[in-house]
């Protein structure tokens, strides 16, 4: 079931088989369809790969898979159209609550308060990670359960993540794909 989609992709719920439980999977479609596209869709393994915290969707697996959307070589052996890009699945922890804006209901200020507080801490973390998450608004905000009961925040969609020192957030593949440019 699609649980949330934006400019980039779609969310689904999904059973995670190696984890036993269930997970989020994104799907990037068409993740090499530009340069910029690979780019940032690099940038967001890399950053979730960086990251271990309580607030912040822990990234469990990545592969990917052929396109059959993008751009198509001709394979001369079989004279078939094959496909050249690939399709991204990113599995996330599952956030049951959804997004924050779903909260429905009065909350208490002491509630507010430890949900912000979480936040500021995912945040604090993620820059002393040397991350800046530059994206942080409602819909990547995701609300978990706790195991005492209670909300957990969980910040997600690394997509724009730079690097704290202005930079993309480091790549070991960049020397491979060139200079980035602008």
């Amino acid at each position: 079931r699609v649980i949330g989609s934006g400019s980039f992709g779609c969310v689904c719920e999904a059973w995670d088989e190696k984890h036993g439980a269930v997970t989020a999977l994104k799907r990037i479609p068409n993740a090499l369809g530009t340069e910029e596209d690979a780019r940032q869709v690099l940038r967001e393994i890399v950053a979730l790969q960086r990251t271990s915290h309580p607030n912040v969707c822990t990234l469990r697996h990545a592969y990917f898979e052929a396109s059959e959307e993008g751009a198509k070589k001709l394979d001369v052996q079989t004279m078939t159209l094959r496909p050249v890009s690939i399709d991204v699945y990113l599995s996330f922890e599952y956030a049951e609550g959804g997004d924050i804006h779903a909260l429905r209901g009065q909350l208490s200020a002491k509630e507010v308060r430890g949900l912000m507080q979480q936040l500021a801490e995912a945040t604090r973390y993620l820059h002393s990670v040397g991350i800046w998450h530059r994206d942080i608004k409602s819909a990547n905000t995701l609300i978990g359960k706790h195991r005492y009961g209670g909300r957990v925040i969980k910040l997600c969609d690394f997509g724009s993540a730079r690097g704290a020192l202005g930079g993309p957030v480091e790549n070991p593949w960049e020397e491979e794909m060139g200079p980035k440019r602008r």
